[in-house]
This record gives C-alpha cells, sequence and structure tokens, in this order.
C-alpha cells in the first residue's frame, strides 16, 4: 500500500527530527502525521499507535507534559483493546 509507505516515512522523519535536537519540527510532523495515519488507516491498525507514541515522545521533550501523558495513556489503552480482541477465539476456532 503506498500511502501506507508515506505515512510511515512521515513517522521515520518526525523521529529524525528528534534525534537531530529538531523538537517543534518533529511536533509539527508528528502531529501530522498522526492525523493522516488515523484518517487512512483507522483506530485498529497499528501504525497510528506506534504513531502515538513518537509523538508523546516528541511532547515530553518541548515541556508538554500532559499531553504527553495523554497521548501514552490513550495508547496504552488502545492497545489493550486491540489485544484482548485479537487473543479472543475466532468462532471458527470454537467449534
Amino acid at each position: 500500500m503506498r500511502g501506507r509507505d508515506t505515512l510511515v516515512s512521515r513517522n521515520s522523519l518526525a523521529g529524525a527530527y528528534r534525534w537531530a535536537g529538531r523538537f517543534g519540527d518533529a511536533v509539527r510532523m508528528g502531529e501530522h502525521a498522526l492525523a493522516d495515519c488515523e484518517r487512512v488507516l483507522g483506530p485498529d491498525h497499528p501504525d497510528p499507535l506506534a504513531t502515538r507514541d513518537n509523538l508523546a515522545g516528541a511532547y515530553r521533550l518541548i515541556g508538554r507534559l500532559d499531553e504527553a501523558v495523554h497521548l501514552c495513556e490513550r495508547t496504552l489503552s488502545e492497545r489493550s483493546r486491540v489485544l484482548r480482541r485479537d487473543q479472543q477465539p475466532s468462532s471458527r476456532a470454537a467449534r
């Protein structure tokens, strides 16, 4: 999926900005990447969860701690929900 590749590249660029100390650029790119990722891939796909974690790290680095905590809590909640759903036996397997 070509669109997914672009989303992954944006998330990677946001990470590169973080490592380069360009925190403002990292936040801007991360916010755009997350919005697009959630819109294109949906809430159950793992990529938005990873992108959200990365954005939380960028927020932490610039002192936006409340937003970082909120994103981390949201990610944990959604990862737990997806994991529970994925561990449910299918009706076919239960037969």
